[in-house]
């Protein structure tokens, strides 16, 4: 296989690893994913958070995060699994998901954020995460999920804790960033 190797960046045909460049800069490069029907990859971002989308989905990320902001992540549409790295390994900055109408804010590490059409779905599966949309403002906990449909929100307790079914169907090709 042939490999690739510039500044800040090395990669294979399986994989591209962005080396992590925590700045104080104002400005931050950012990267689109796209994922066509049938494809589904995994991505591991400067911060050390791990993303998995599912098929047709669409991610906006930083190439790297600035230093003590925020660490912003949108979800364009489709389906992705989030296990956040620790706000403490780095330096204090929160995690945050927006998606359309919605934000996403982690106070735990994973969970899975689901934009169809009209339908939007969050689920805990550990940690805590806060959803808002417009005026409201829900926290979930592992087992729970926030589903907004037709504009009413619904709270589901039921789900299992187990990692979504699509996640196991993982292909072995992986996407470090």
């Amino acid at each position: 296989s042939e490999n690739y190797i510039a500044k800040n960046i090395k990669g294979t045909s399986k994989e591209i690893i962005y080396t992590a460049n925590n700045t104080n800069s104002s400005s931050s490069e950012y990267n689109y994913l796209t994922i066509p029907r049938g494809g589904q990859y995994h991505i591991k971002l400067s911060d050390g958070t791990e993303v998995w989308l599912n098929s047709e989905s669409k991610i906006k990320y930083p190439v790297s995060f600035n230093a003590n902001e925020t660490r912003l992540v949108e979800l364009i549409y489709g389906e992705v699994y989030f296990d956040v790295s620790s706000s403490k390994e780095n330096g204090g900055a929160s995690f945050k998901v927006i998606t359309g109408k919605q934000v996403i804010e982690v106070l735990g590490t994973q969970f899975n954020v689901k934009q169809r059409n009209d339908y939007f779905e969050v689920s805990c599966y550990e940690g805590l995460v806060k959803v808002k949309h417009n005026n409201v403002s829900q926290k979930i906990t592992p087992g729970q999920s926030f589903i907004l449909f037709n504009n009413k929100i619904q709270i589901n307790n039921s789900i299992t804790t187990n990692k979504p079914e699509w996640l196991s169907n993982i292909s072995a090709f992986k996407m470090v960033l």
